[in-house]
């Protein structure tokens, strides 16, 4: 369990090849040099800053769901990334968005990243040849570069989002207490 005020941890993600997306179970690992906690898993069949005003990502103080604005920040700011490194955007699905949210919702609900069911989640809204998945806890305070920076700063979430084997996404937050859980999903 994380505490709300825990400083932010990063767990390393399992990384499983197969035919068609398995759950992989991320494994825990010592906090490293990150601003947020974060996990990621990948499921294959192959082997410039920019600042936003903090308190436009607080949601509505009777919703666990922060503003769309927010979230399409994200997501925009993630595809920003990409291009800044040559390469394509990934195009946002709302049924990848729908299994990204049910997994932030049940990251929520366990107090805890866990890749635990994300990939079944993802099967029961889209078919993907391959797929990863990246998960975070941040402060409610972080803006949408500052969020993205905690998967940019580490090596195993930043392999999968900055993939070429990817050109589909999804994202989903949960806000609970002061913090968002983030599943951001990837898909080809």
């Amino acid at each position: 369990m994380i505490a709300s005020n825990a400083s932010p941890k990063a767990i390393k993600p399992a990384s499983k090849p197969s035919e068609t997306p398995t759950p992989t179970p991320a494994a825990e690992q010592k906090p490293a040099a990150t601003n947020g906690a974060s996990s990621g898993s990948n499921t294959r069949s192959n082997n410039n800053a920019q600042k936003s005003n903090p308190s436009n990502n607080k949601s509505n103080s009777n919703s666990n769901t922060p503003s769309p604005e927010f979230v399409d920040r994200v997501f925009a700011t993630v595809n920003k990334e990409r291009a800044a490194r040559s390469l394509g955007t990934v195009q946002r699905i709302e049924q990848i968005d729908t299994s990204s949210r049910a997994q932030s919702a049940y990251n929520a609900q366990i107090n805890q990243l866990s890749h635990e069911g994300g990939t079944d989640r993802l099967k029961q809204n889209y078919t993907c040849r391959a797929s990863g998945e990246i998960l975070e806890l941040v402060p409610i305070s972080y803006n949408e570069q500052q969020a993205t920076d905690v998967w940019i700063n580490s090596p195993p979430h930043n392999k999968i989002m900055f993939s070429g084997d990817y050109d589909k996404a999804g994202i989903g937050l949960t806000q609970k207490g002061d913090q968002y859980y983030i599943a951001m999903q990837f898909c080809r």
